[in-house]
């Protein structure tokens, strides 16, 4: 059983990320942050799919995934916390979250 986190791009050192080390420290499950970056400049819609192929490439097989999307519904800590614990059991525990690039998701 393991949440991941795959997103595009890399935390810099900051409040930001201090904060996230303190929650992330804090899951009662394993955790892994994995993070992507394309190097090449591409057109939109080519930058989408590589950032897709990047993050499809770092999450476990058997993950079930969700893409994090700024459309997308929003859940209070309580309600969020069931969700996630419906999901590990129906889904064997693993348990991925996709964040994409500043274009979104591909």
């Amino acid at each position: 059983m393991q949440i991941t986190l795959a997103a595009v791009g890399r935390m810099k050192s900051g409040p930001e990320k201090d904060l996230f080390d303190h929650y992330a420290g804090r899951l009662r499950w394993p955790f892994a942050l994995r993070e992507v970056e394309e190097k090449k400049k591409l057109p939109p819609n080519q930058l989408k799919d590589r950032e897709a192929d990047l993050l499809l490439g770092v999450i476990p097989e058997n993950a079930f995934l969700i893409a994090l999307d700024e459309r997308g519904k929003e859940y209070g800590s309580i309600e969020f916390s069931q969700k996630l614990e419906g999901w590990m059991d129906q889904y064997s525990g693993n348990i991925a979250f996709a964040i994409g690039g500043a274009d979104g998701h591909g």
